[in-house]
């Protein structure tokens, strides 16, 4: 069913996002779009969670107004009808009226201003006396005006998202008495921007550069941007003043989480934590940061809702002024744009290397730029690659929907490598980036390349918890400052074996087991390529991702062959999934002419190899057995690819048992002897349309019977087993045994 579009609806925003979004029931990934626009694709995609912002609050009248509330009650009714869901924006951060009567103010007491665009603005401040207060009574006066429409498709709340970015220490009387509070001393005299001066400038600096956890600059900017900014409570009141309306327990989400530094609780007490990842300067970037979301949720218990940017920033692709030889027909219709869409493969790349991490959520943003716009409608990002739609279309029909409670609930294999995420070193090394893309991020492209472990940690979380027991090596790529309590955590690791790989600018109160390759000229960088190609540039990453790898001293669980098939591993039981994605890339049509990236899959082949001795593997996506080999205590797997995709192998000890499939005309029961794996399998209809996806966990999964259940096909055999078949009609008024069930024959 097609959605109508008003224009006085559909006009967006620039945070077009569509999510794919985890609910608890039946394990199932949601997927969510902005505003119900292409509504027909996205739900035969299999998006359906919407984040709506239609509503709009005005600070001045204290009124919230929703546009043509008739069209989007009648909206609602059918996305509820077909089972979506919404979440509802709340955007304050660009708002008028709060960056005048609530701006953020210098030690002189003038208020700061920034640019955005052409105009110069001032910078909201939520911790100003009376602001919060406000927000807060707009999120309440819009919750109330939706609920007025009477609907119950409502889900959540998107909280007060990209307003980090600027901010930076107010210094407001009320501001300093916080502080005080909170301290017992004043704002040190050095505090000014988003982060304090770097430690070379700083006066007596420790000379072993391990700092007290009380450290004046450390403490100050750990408390400003976990509370003393203000938008984390501002967050919490206003998700709060929300749910409080509708009643119920509501997802209250925050984004993006990644454009801040290194802490937890930094965007308040929220259920979920999105980031729309821009995949610059390839797809690749796509895994490690995720794993650093996954570092940011495991502080209040979160849970991650990864995603990536439908765009690219084009400052990425053109050197300069130089125009291409022969210049694609796609810029001369789009010249002089900002952004473009991503290309198809990198789409399908960074998909699938979403699918390697779990998280309860897996999203796509700015989504015009790939479904297109609506007619009539003006977006900042058009749609210049049509084949990007496609190749999404393809891998959430495939992939995406028919594997979603596996890829979210199949648990990640306990870390052996971790990476150190330092806010102690980022805050103290005097460099704040404007989005906080710092070098350890970078650096986390080679981790991805090196087949490690993405596991992140945060200072945080080394303080409270220690480090994992299974972690053998900590990589350490921007540590010129550790906190003192971190410092004596990383000695009591080395203590017990672990070693410490790090650069070497480490702070010198520690001591390295192996100092890293310098990888910085060989990570690209917008402003300064060094004349590099893009062919270039993969070979020089892929070689210090070796020297990197070369540095460990035990065998890693999974390899391969080819440094062009990304691999990693998740395990349940005495199951592993594997995923081993091709990321060999070459020059395309599409942004190969300029020849600073490489955009375009190319054929592939290789093999996996597993320490582990199998007795099964099969093919999650074909739904069929692959062969295999298994000498010395490991498993190898041939594996092969015509461009950029990705497989997901289940590995198991013996060959999977028949699953029993059984109803008795209320509920259907889905059984396997195999308690100690995994198993994905769908419930289809009688047309072969996907009813619901579902894992057999212990062995056993029960649901309501969908009246469309047909068959339900085990996704790892390929093995189909009839739900409701056709009945003789020869055997009439009595119960037949059927495939393991039992279905009451009709009357003739």
């Amino acid at each position: 069913m097609s959605l109508p579009c008003k224009k006085s609806v559909c006009i967006v925003a620039a945070g077009l996002s569509l999510v794919a979004f985890a609910r608890d029931v039946d394990d199932q990934i949601r997927y969510t779009a902005y505003l119900p626009c292409h509504h027909d694709v996205q739900m035969e995609m299999g998006f359906n969670l919407y984040s709506w912002g239609n509503g709009k609050y005005n600070f001045n009248t204290g009124k919230a107004t929703i546009p043509s509330p008739d069209y989007e009650r009648e909206v609602l009714r059918r996305l509820e009808s077909e089972g979506a869901e919404v979440i509802v924006n709340y955007g304050v951060n660009h708002n008028a009226i709060l960056q005048s009567k609530y701006p953020r103010v210098g030690r002189d007491g003038k208020p700061f201003t920034r640019k955005r665009g052409k105009k110069v603005v001032q910078i909201v401040d939520p911790a100003a006396p009376g602001c919060t207060e406000a927000i807060a009574a707009g999120a309440k006066a819009l919750a109330q005006a939706y609920a007025a429409l009477g609907e119950r498709a409502f889900a959540g709340f998107r909280g007060l998202e990209e307003v980090r970015l600027s901010s930076r220490p107010s210094f407001r009387e009320a501001g300093h008495a916080a502080y005080r509070a909170y301290a017992g001393t004043d704002i040190p005299a050095e505090v000014d921007g988003r982060a304090c001066p770097s430690w070379k400038t700083l006066k007596d600096f420790p000379a072993d550069r391990i700092v007290d956890d009380d450290y004046p600059l450390l403490k100050f900017y750990r408390w400003f941007w976990q509370h003393g900014d203000g938008w984390a409570s501002a967050n919490d009141a206003a998700s709060a003043a929300f749910a409080e309306v509708f009643g119920r327990p509501m997802v209250s989400m925050y984004a993006p989480v990644l454009r801040m530094p290194y802490l937890w609780g930094i965007g308040g007490h929220n259920s979920h934590l999105h980031e729309w990842i821009y995949l610059n300067p390839s797809p690749i970037v796509a895994r490690y940061q995720i794993a650093e979301m996954q570092a940011a949720g495991r502080g209040t218990g979160a849970s991650v809702v990864s995603g990536v940017d439908g765009i690219v920033r084009m400052v990425w692709i053109l050197p300069g002024k130089n125009k291409p030889a022969i210049v694609p027909d796609w810029y001369k219709a789009h010249e002089g744009v900002e952004y473009a869409t991503i290309p198809p493969d990198w789409a399908s790349e960074a998909f699938w290397l979403m699918f390697s991490k779990r998280s309860d959520g897996i999203g796509l943003s700015v989504g015009p730029a790939v479904f297109g716009h609506e007619p009539g409608v003006r977006y900042w990002a058009p749609k210049t690659n049509g084949e990007t739609l496609e190749s999404l279309r393809g891998l959430m029909r495939d992939v995406a929907v028919p594997l979603g409670p596996l890829f979210r609930n199949m648990p990640e294999r306990a870390p052996e490598v971790a990476v150190l995420a330092s806010h102690a070193s980022v805050i103290l090394s005097g460099a704040a980036p404007w989005d906080w893309t710092t070098d350890t991020r970078r650096f986390g492209s080679l981790v991805t390349l090196a087949g490690l472990d993405q596991y992140v940690l945060f200072d945080e979380e080394i303080e409270r918890d220690g480090i994992p027991q299974s972690v053998k090596a900590i990589l350490m790529p921007e540590c010129e400052v550790i906190a003192k309590k971190t410092a004596e955590k990383l000695r009591a690791f080395q203590a017990r074996g672990g070693r410490l790989i790090a650069a070497a600018t480490l702070a010198p109160g520690l001591k390295a087991d192996a100092t890293l390759p310098n990888w910085s000229e060989a990570y690209p960088n917008a402003k300064n390529r060094g004349g590099k190609e893009g062919a270039d540039v993969d070979c020089a990453m892929r070689a210090k991702a070796a020297e990197v790898k070369a540095l460990l001293d035990f065998p890693l669980y999974a390899e391969t062959d080819n440094d062009a098939i990304l691999i990693s591993v998740r395990s349940y039981g005495s199951g592993d999934v594997v995923f081993a994605i091709n990321d060999k890339r070459g020059y395309g049509d599409y942004f190969g002419p300029w020849r600073t990236v490489l955009d375009k899959g190319l054929p592939n082949a290789g093999e996996v190899r597993l320490r582990r001795t199998a007795g099964a593997v099969y093919d999650l996506v074909r739904h069929a057995p692959v062969p295999f080999s298994c000498e010395d205590g490991v498993t190898r797997i041939p594996v092969s690819y015509e461009t950029n995709d990705g497989k997901a192998l289940l590995v198991t000890t013996r060959p999977l048992a028949p699953l029993a499939v059984s109803t008795d005309g209320k509920c259907l029961f889905v059984s396997s002897s195999d308690k100690d794996v995994m198993v994905p399998f769908g419930v289809l209809s009688a047309n072969g349309k996907l009813v619901v996806s579902g894992i057999l966990r212990e062995g056993a999964w029960e649901r309501p019977l969908a009246p469309e259940a047909f068959e339900v096909v085990n996704y790892a055999t390929g093995e189909r087993h009839l739900v409701r078949p056709r009945v003789s009609p020869f055997v009439a008024g009595i119960t037949v045994p059927v495939d393991g069930g039992f279905l009451s024959s009709p009357g003739v």
